[in-house]
């Protein structure tokens, strides 16, 4: 009992079985036996789990801090088919809360009975690049009061202060109103400063420099921002949060679109490279194709359908373009970048000209024309790939005496276009 002393244990009675559940990056089946976990380290962690077997996938999920000694109860409601906290359920009277109260102490001294029944935490592979401790580096207690429910709950119908069509996410089942995402709002229309004019204002809307700055002043310091990067990232991967992937898109495209920060903030923007190159090597090519390329979760569920392979393709394509232009030139963030880069070619066939190898981007039926979008490069503005085919090239001799062969007479060929001499 001296390893429960020193780490915490999350009791869950009544769990059905054959239930998938996450627990960091651990995930695992429920069986009939099984009442929790033990032995968990101290910090951060995310408990996830779903009964939904469609594609849709749709889930639930707690954040919980680990501390020295700690028991968690949480207790299965049939219901609502979700977890209850036991030790947040209010009590009608008086005598209930003493119940209440004798249940989680009867629980924590009952620990030696329930240990044969409690799964452990399998220690993380020694091969492994990325662990979790990496996946929130940045996220701190007060980031999640900040951010998450007030009981750190959350599902993959979550709203949140980026989301674009809100209204879409109302409509889907069982979607709480009342619980929301608090992450800092972004607005990547206006990036300017609204006392800004002319040129001024439109270096403000290539450049995002200024509206970083000004997101980060809103912040506790320039890293929270990163925090709330990996917890949008934790809310898709684990949770196929559609509101966590809005906001994970809008934060990679705003980082990189900045230029003049890049001299400034030379150290967040190797820490943003890091942070995304270990995002990257915990997705698998699945997630990767039809979660960050593909936004599957978005296009099938919400009927929606962002440009992502294009979007992803220009935002990395400008990041590399202000590297290269940045004066004095940055070995670290040249040494950061051509890290992620390389991870992607080796494990998603990601190639030197920012774009995967066996796929094509999606095309935009009627995308009609936004005036509001003019510097993203999508819908009409966006690139266009045309294939040609090669002609036979004729070899110009070096050596070809052209004025004795217009002495000797020339017509054109009006097949091919071409100049076709007399012998």
């Amino acid at each position: 009992m001296e390893v429960y002393a020193k780490t915490t244990t999350l009791i869950l009675l009544d769990f059905p079985e054959n239930v998938t559940l996450t627990f960091d990056t651990f995930a695992f089946t429920s069986t009939k036996s099984f009442r929790g976990i033990k032995y968990i380290d101290p910090g951060i962690h995310l408990l996830t789990y779903g009964l939904d077997k469609s594609e849709v996938g749709m889930r639930n999920g707690f954040f919980f801090i680990g501390k020295s000694g700690n028991v968690l109860a949480w207790k299965w409601n049939r219901e609502t088919e979700q977890l209850d906290r036991m030790h947040e359920h209010i009590p009608r009277n008086e005598l209930q809360e003493r119940n209440q109260q004798g249940k989680i102490s009867a629980l924590t001294a009952g620990l030696q009975s329930l240990h044969p029944y409690l799964t452990s935490v399998p220690p993380e592979s020694e091969d492994a690049k990325t662990t979790w401790n990496d996946l929130i580096s940045y996220v701190s207690e007060d980031l999640l009061n900040r951010v998450l429910p007030s009981d750190w709950t959350l599902t993959s119908q979550t709203p949140s202060t980026n989301d674009d069509t809100t209204e879409q996410l109302s409509s889907l089942p069982s979607s709480k109103a009342e619980a929301t995402l608090n992450f800092t709002p972004i607005n990547l229309k206006r990036t300017f400063n609204p006392n800004a004019i002319g040129r001024e204002r439109t270096e403000q809307m290539l450049d995002k420099s200024y509206y970083l700055d000004s997101l980060i002043q809103q912040l506790p310091d320039e890293l929270a921002l990163l925090g709330e990067l990996q917890l949008s990232f934790l809310t898709v991967l684990y949770m196929n949060n559609f509101s966590g992937f809005e906001t994970w898109k809008k934060l990679f495209t705003l980082f990189c679109g900045c230029k003049s920060a890049l001299r400034t903030r030379q150290q967040l923007f190797r820490n943003f490279l890091i942070t995304l190159r270990q995002q990257f090597d915990m997705c698998t090519e699945e997630t990767f194709n039809e979660v960050v390329l593909e936004g599957n979760f978005v296009n099938e569920n919400l009927r929606v359908s962002p440009n992502a392979i294009l979007v992803y393709n220009t935002n990395l394509e400008t990041f590399n373009s202000a590297l290269e232009e940045l004066d004095p030139r940055s070995s670290s963030l040249e040494f950061s970048f051509a890290q992620l880069t390389s991870l992607l070619a080796a494990k998603f066939n990601w190639m030197g000209n920012y774009g995967p190898a066996a796929k094509k981007a999606p095309t935009m039926a009627n995308a009609g024309f936004d005036e509001n979008a003019w510097d993203q490069e999508e819908g009409d503005y966006a690139p266009m790939v045309v294939d040609l085919e090669e002609d036979d090239e004729e070899i110009m001799d070096v050596d070809v005496n052209f004025e004795e062969r217009s002495n000797a007479g020339a017509h054109m060929d009006m097949k091919t276009g071409k100049m076709v001499f007399s012998s």
